[in-house]
């Protein structure tokens, strides 16, 4: 006798507007926030790419490398915004509020190296072949921002909270008034006023980290002060430090911290690698990226929301609206970013425009390049999008070794090795190097849905 498939029969308790409805609700203020904060790293470029191509390029390759390793231990950390959204779904409080007591334990432990990395940052840019004069106009900048790492850890850890109970409006409010306050300050302390001629360059990371402690201070007053979220009590969560959940957040993010170091230091290595080609490859790079990294956001928010969304219907026992979750995630993602590739192909001197001064004779062989950078990365937009959601609907299942394998392989064993080849025994150049990110990218995407698919099928069978 057959047996039939319940996945077949299993029917979503919402429409696919119902969740799509349900997933923007999460995801446009976490959009607005992630928005926010990334135009605070391209306001840092943009200030000081006023001081000349060199700090241009050294604040762009001190902030690709530190913001990766914050990226990380971020992506480490993340999982308790699914431990949390779980106990939400089944009305358990206790299990929330111990999630994210936690979450704060595990974000200091992870803030400690990552400040010292920050720190000591200009000092490993010689082993990795960097410009001298880049290396010695970063350090300022470097020590400056490292201060920021640790009140971001802490402010993700409450954005976590936000978003497991779904009340992420908070975040947007603080995030945006961040944005406006860190673009005045970093302006004032990099170019000075009246009498006082500013800091320079170091003015950008100290102003940067002055935000950010505001921001968690911000977030955690109006946490505290919020009534319908006291019954958490997460000051007292917090105050117990307990091995064991600490242990199983741990056991659950270094496998989603390696999934985003593949991604984050296949990134960093290109820009490396940039960097030995030329300060022009480094600093047109870093113009094409910065601008990508702030339209990724949305759909970084998307992917979040899918996670919670996964989470909190699995937690529900409702699998088949928790699998619609996931896919509903991709759709959108790949919308919005085949929007995105459009823009880029159309108007690429615009996001050009944003960084240097096109009358400057001086500019023209870095808008040139950056030109020909922004074609080859609006091409692998859509598999970008595409990846990041399924990924983030395999850590709403809590499952993260095997993504983690996955990313190794196509980040790595074909994109590094890709744009390599491409970059330097094929002679294209930064072109190349663009290119291998594509190819690594769409295989990443590819396998990270079919996993999402076929695990999704098991467990409602």
């Amino acid at each position: 006798m057959n047996r039939a498939k319940p996945a077949l029969s299993a029917t979503p308790s919402l429409s696919i507007r119902q969740e799509g409805g349900k997933l923007s609700v999460i995801a446009a203020p976490l959009a607005a926030s992630f928005l926010a904060e990334m135009g605070m790293n391209i306001s840092d470029l943009a200030i000081v790419g006023r001081l000349g191509t060199i700090e241009l390029a050294a604040v762009g390759l001190i902030t690709t490398l530190l913001f990766s390793v914050l990226f990380v231990c971020m992506s480490v950390a993340s999982v308790v915004s699914v431990m949390a959204a779980s106990g939400h779904g089944s009305g358990d409080r206790a299990k929330v509020s111990a999630a994210i007591g936690q979450g704060f334990w595990v974000a200091t432990a992870l803030s400690v190296p990552g400040t010292a990395f920050g720190w000591y940052l200009p000092d490993l840019l010689p082993w990795l072949g960097q410009d001298p004069q880049v290396i010695e106009a970063s350090r300022p900048y470097a020590q400056g921002l490292a201060w920021s790492f640790l009140p971001y850890m802490w402010f993700s850890n409450l954005r976590c909270f936000a978003s497991a109970v779904e009340r992420t409006s908070s975040i947007m409010a603080i995030t945006i008034v961040a944005l406006v306050l860190n673009i005045l300050l970093v302006l004032v302390l990099v170019h000075g006023i009246g009498d006082w001629p500013g800091l320079g360059i170091a003015g950008a990371g100290i102003g940067t980290s002055i935000v950010c402690w505001l921001m968690f201070l911000a977030q955690a007053a109006l946490t505290g002060a919020a009534p319908s979220l006291r019954g958490y009590k997460l000051l007292r969560a917090t105050a117990r430090f307990d091995a064991a959940i600490s242990g199983r957040i741990f056991q659950l993010g270094i496998s989603v911290g390696v999934m985003m170091a593949m991604e984050a230091g296949l990134f960093a290595a290109v820009q490396v690698m940039m960097g030995l080609i030329g300060t022009t490859a480094l600093a047109a790079n870093q113009m094409v990226m910065s601008f990508i990294n702030f339209a990724y956001m949305i759909p970084a928010a998307i992917a979040q929301a899918a996670a919670v969304r996964v989470a909190h219907e699995r937690g529900a026992g409702r699998m088949a609206t928790a699998r619609q979750a996931g896919f509903v995630a991709v759709g959108m993602n790949v919308g919005y970013m085949t929007l995105l590739m459009l823009f880029l192909l159309i108007f690429p001197q615009l996001v050009v425009h944003l960084f240097l001064d096109a009358s400057d004779p001086a500019n023209r062989e870095v808008i040139a390049l950056a030109g020909q950078l922004l074609f080859v990365t609006a091409l692998f937009q859509i598999v970008d999008g595409m990846q990041v959601a399924a990924a983030s609907a395999l850590r709403g299942l809590e499952d993260t070794l095997v993504p983690s394998i996955i990313t190794v392989i196509g980040y790595w064993g074909l994109g590094f090795v890709a744009g390599y080849l491409l970059g330097f025994p094929l002679q294209l150049g930064p072109v190349g190097l663009v290119a291998g990110l594509a190819l690594g990218l769409a295989v990443t995407a590819v396998m990270l849905t079919w996993r999402f698919h076929r695990r999704t099928l098991r467990e409602m069978a």
